[in-house]
């Protein structure tokens, strides 16, 4: 019997009281055993409702966090230049690989890589400038904070405000989208704007490292959906029909998001915003590709005290998205710059099919997904969805609340299903199983048949259960080609004919 993977190498220990939660959040912890300079998250990653892979903005302040345990004294973070390469897991540990590439009198350079069982995950190359307190006489200028912006919100607004979405290592009160219903601007001469701080006080032994840190970890908040907010898209994974049925506070959030860029405003119902955004076109996917962090007064960062951060994006095409953020202290202090790019899925009018009219649904299919597995795979992810039993714990999954999701990684171990009677820890607080799943009902198998085969794949179940389907979708190929993925298919059954 294998051993279930841990989300941590080391077992977390009690959170020190004395430091913020964006302290514990971002700690890492040095593996000498394992060799120099390696070191491992200490607490368990986030995973954000509806996305691929872990918060992006966690593994590049650790990243930073492991970096920094390197370089001497004095010395503090000028830019910072990331790749992600793979969607991060939060059912596994990380490893940080921290390359000593140059020290010098005045600069460091350090390249770090993030690694799941021995695969890249994520990689980055910081600068770090000695700092210099000799009042040397240099060419100054910095961008002003906008004059045109409300104050961020009291302590009170603020405390109501986490009441009701929820609270994490920081807080963020978006502003209204600048010019966002003006139909004479154009998509550039947009700006999305918010204020954010991180919770509680970031505590005095963790310095300026920590402040770092912590802004190097908001940055990435907001960041990939700047275009479809300027341009009005849908695009979040459900219909907006259904947000009168999530959760909380997730559906909160989804309610904050959407007031920012709603001509209806926030006080109204959940069918009003329906209404406003169901004849919306929709994005497919949305991932990002590459981040970087110019830090231009590292040390006059607070990142406990409010930050506003206003982003905006130059260009779009080629199913890429660029987006520059800047980030201001309250004082009117330029505290760092931050580009990101994104990959997009194409626009489609009706990309989100409804799941009542799957069978007659003509799912999208991305040039870099040449066989329709990704659309096979939302199309089987509704059908599945009606036909997965979840036992009912004494609490229900904070993140599912309730309904197992083939795409978590939390609750599906390597590809297989938790047996009755066991957890999954933290991720689940121990209390919630996932029971066996159904068998397909008849009707049920010939509505997926029809699915597949709108794909050019014959679909022929014989003995196979909906667990064979299951580990089916999720048996993606290391490689593209149709041989590849035609062995895969035909494991279980299953003939591919690519068109």
């Amino acid at each position: 019997m294998s051993e279930e993977p841990r989300t941590t190498i080391l077992r977390p220990r009690t959170p020190d009281p004395t430091k913020s939660p964006i302290e514990t959040t971002l700690s890492v912890t040095e593996l000498a055993v394992l060799g120099p300079d390696i070191f491992t998250n200490t607490r368990p990653q986030w995973t954000p409702p509806g996305a691929r892979g872990i918060y992006g903005g966690s593994v590049i302040a650790q990243c930073l966090a492991a970096a920094q345990r390197t370089v001497a004294h004095g010395f503090l973070p000028h830019s910072c230049h990331c790749y992600f390469i793979l969607a991060g897991s939060s059912g596994l540990p990380i490893l940080f690989h921290v390359e000593r590439v140059r020290d010098g009198r005045s600069f460091a350079t350090r390249t770090v890589q993030a690694k799941q069982r021995g695969r890249c995950i994520f990689t980055t190359t910081i600068s770090f400038a000695k700092e210099d307190n000799e009042g040397k006489r240099t060419v100054e200028h910095a961008a002003a904070l906008p004059g045109d912006i409300p104050p961020p919100p009291s302590d009170s607004q603020s405390d109501n405000a986490s009441a009701g979405r929820g609270a994490g290592p920081f807080e963020a009160t978006r502003i209204d989208v600048l010019h966002g219903n003006d139909p004479d601007r154009r998509p550039h001469e947009k700006k999305c704007r918010t204020w954010m701080r991180a919770r509680g006080r970031i505590s005095p032994e963790g310095g300026t490292q920590a402040h770092l840190n912590a802004l190097a970890y908001m940055s990435d908040s907001y960041f990939i959906g700047t275009v479809s907010r300027i341009h009005g898209l849908w695009r979040f994974p459900f219909r907006p029909s259904e947000i009168g049925a999530l959760e909380e506070p997730l559906r909160s959030q989804v309610r904050a998001a959407l007031a920012n860029e709603s001509i209806a405003g926030e006080d109204v119902s959940d069918e009003d915003v329906a209404r406003e955004w169901e004849g919306r076109p929709s994005v497919g996917m949305l991932v990002s590709l590459d981040h970087s962090i110019y830090f231009h007064e590292p040390s006059k960062v607070r990142a406990d005290e409010w930050m506003f951060s206003e982003m905006e994006s130059p260009w779009a095409g080629g199913e890429r998205g660029v987006v520059m953020q800047r980030i201001f202290s309250q004082d009117g202090t330029l505290l760092a710059s931050c580009v990101q790019e994104s990959m997009m899925g194409r626009i489609d009018q009706d990309l989100l099919p409804n799941p009542h009219d799957a069978d007659d649904a003509q799912p999208d299919v991305h040039p870099g997904d040449p066989y329709g597995r990704d659309a096979v795979h939302a199309q089987f992810a509704q059908w599945y969805d009606k036909n997965a039993s979840v036992s009912n714990g004494p609490s229900n999954c904070a993140t599912h609340k309730g309904k197992a999701d083939m795409w978590c990684r939390a609750c599906n171990m390597n590809g297989e299903w938790q047996k009755p009677g066991t957890d999954n820890g933290q991720s689940h607080d121990g209390d919630q199983d996932v029971a066996p799943l159904d068998e397909p009902k008849p009707h049920d198998v010939e509505g997926l048949r029809k699915t597949f085969e709108k794909f050019g794949i014959k679909f022929h179940p014989k003995e196979q259960t909906l667990s064979d389907l299951v580990r089916l979708i999720q048996d993606k190929p290391m490689r593209t080609d149709a041989e590849k993925v035609r062995d895969t298919f035909e494991k279980y059954g299953i003939k591919f004919h690519p068109n």
